[in-house]
C-alpha cells in the first residue's frame, strides 16, 4: 500500500494556457525558483521512458522517468530512477494533474506523490511542503509576479538578506536606498554609518537600520522588517532541499540553530551598533570615549568568547555546512572586523575569511552598483 503526499494550488489563467508548460517534462522544473538546470539523457520531452536529471542550485540532483502524458486528463506521471544525495526512499511516483474550474476559467493544479507505505512522516511531511513551495514558484512564474524587492543600503543588516538569496539562488530586486546626509565629518566611505543617522526614516523610506522585504504587488502584496525575520521567512519559503536550516522541528540540532541565529541580532548587534556610532558616526563633540571602553569591555567579557568557543571545533555554528545562523552571525562578525575587535582571535578572523571567500558572498557582492560584475540574480531597481 502506498503513502500519499498532496498539495494544489489555483492558477488564474485558463487551462489551455497553462497546459503546455506542464506537458514538456523537461521545461517544468525550470519555473521552480531553487532549479538551475534540466538535462535529458534519454529519450524525447514528451514520449514515455524519457529520463530526466534537475539540478537544484544546491546541488542536490533527482533523475525520473517519464510515465506517462494524458492530453485528454491533462496529468503528467513519472518516477524516481537516482537522487543524488539519496532519498529516504526510492520508491515514489509523482502526478501532476490539472483541472479547469468552470465558476473562473481558472486552472486547479494537483501534485501527488506516491511513497512505499513505511515512508516516515516527517519525510512526507517535508516532500508536501516541497511540492506546494513548486505550486507556488510555477504559479509566480506564469503569471510573471515580480521577485521580492529588497530595500537595501550597502554594507548594512540587509546584506544577511542578499547572502541568503545568493545562496538559494533566489532571484532579488534590490533598490539601494541613500539615507539622508549626514555631518561633512562623517567618513563618507562607512554607509552604516549613514543608515544609522536615518533609522527613524524606517516607516517613511523603508530605510534605517532595519532591513526591508517587500513580496508581492497589489492587494496581496505584504511586507517584512527585520533581517532575520526576512532570512528565515527566505529559508522556509524557497529552501526546499533544507540545506541551510537542516534540522528537524524539536530536536536539539534545531534548538541550537535557532539559539545561534537569534543571538546576533539580539545581543551582539546592539552593542556593535552602538560603538560603531561612537567610532565613525557622531560627531567628536558627542563622542563617548568611556562608554566605548565599556562597550569593549562588553564585547570581550560577554560576547566574543562564545563566538570563539563555538567555531574552535567547527568550520561553522552548526556543524561542517554552512547554515542560517551562520548567515545571521557573519554579518555581526564582519562589523567586528570592521571596528577592529576580531584582532589576536585567529579563529574568528578564519570564520570570517572563509565567508568572504564563499560563493555566497562573492555573488552578493554583485548587487553593489560599483561592481563591474554581472549582478543576476539581482535586479537594480
Amino acid at each position: 500500500m502506498a503513502t500519499t503526499a498532496r498539495a494544489s494550488c489555483i492558477l488564474p489563467l485558463p487551462l489551455w494556457g497553462v497546459w503546455p508548460s506542464f506537458r514538456d517534462f523537461s521545461q517544468t522544473p525550470l519555473l521552480i525558483s531553487c532549479v538551475s538546470k534540466v538535462e535529458v539523457s534519454e529519450g524525447h520531452p514528451l514520449a514515455p521512458g524519457c529520463i530526466r536529471t534537475v539540478h537544484w542550485n544546491t546541488g542536490e540532483t533527482r533523475s525520473h522517468r517519464l510515465i506517462e502524458i494524458s492530453d485528454l486528463n491533462h496529468s503528467i506521471s513519472w518516477e524516481l530512477v537516482a537522487a543524488d544525495p539519496p532519498l529516504e526512499t526510492m520508491a515514489v511516483t509523482t502526478r501532476v494533474s490539472l483541472y479547469s474550474v468552470s465558476e473562473t476559467n481558472h486552472t486547479m493544479v494537483e501534485w501527488e506523490g506516491d511513497f512505499a507505505a513505511n515512508t516516515a512522516f516527517d519525510f512526507l511531511q517535508f516532500e508536501q511542503k516541497a511540492y506546494q513551495h513548486n505550486l507556488n514558484d510555477i504559479r509566480s512564474a506564469l503569471t510573471k509576479t515580480p521577485p521580492p524587492l529588497l530595500y537595501h543600503i550597502l554594507e548594512g543588516p540587509s546584506t544577511r538578506v542578499l547572502w541568503t538569496a545568493a545562496a538559494l539562488g533566489l532571484p532579488l530586486r534590490v533598490k539601494i536606498i541613500t539615507p539622508a546626509p549626514v555631518q561633512a565629518s562623517l567618513d563618507p566611505h562607512h554607509a552604516i554609518g549613514h543608515q544609522m543617522q536615518s533609522s527613524t526614516e524606517l516607516s517613511a523610506e523603508k530605510g534605517g537600520v532595519v532591513a526591508c522585504l517587500q513580496l508581492g504587488e497589489g492587494p496581496d502584496a505584504f511586507t517584512l522588517y527585520e533581517s532575520g525575520t526576512i532570512v528565515q521567512y527566505l529559508i522556509d519559503r524557497y529552501d526546499s532541499a533544507h540545506s541551510l536550516d537542516p534540522f528537524p522541528l524539536g530536536s536539539r540540532e534545531r534548538a541550537k540553530y535557532l539559539q545561534w541565529f537569534f543571538y546576533s541580532s539580539s545581543t551582539a548587534d546592539h552593542l556593535l551598533f552602538e560603538a560603531y556610532k561612537q567610532m565613525h558616526v557622531l560627531p567628536a563633540s558627542k563622542k563617548d570615549p568611556a562608554f566605548l571602553r565599556s562597550l569593549h569591555m562588553q564585547w570581550e567579557r560577554q560576547i566574543v568568547g562564545v563566538f570563539e568557543e563555538a567555531l574552535m571545533s567547527s568550520p561553522y555554528l552548526c556543524g561542517s555546512a554552512l547554515s542560517g545562523a551562520d548567515i545571521m552571525a557573519a554579518w555581526s562578525l564582519q562589523l567586528a572586523d570592521l571596528l577592529g575587535w576580531l584582532e589576536g582571535r585567529p579563529t574568528l578572523e578564519r570564520y570570517v575569511a572563509t565567508i568572504r571567500s564563499s560563493p555566497m558572498y562573492k555573488k552578493a557582492a554583485r548587487a553593489d552598483p560599483s561592481s563591474s560584475l554581472d549582478c543576476a540574480p539581482f535586479y537594480i531597481v
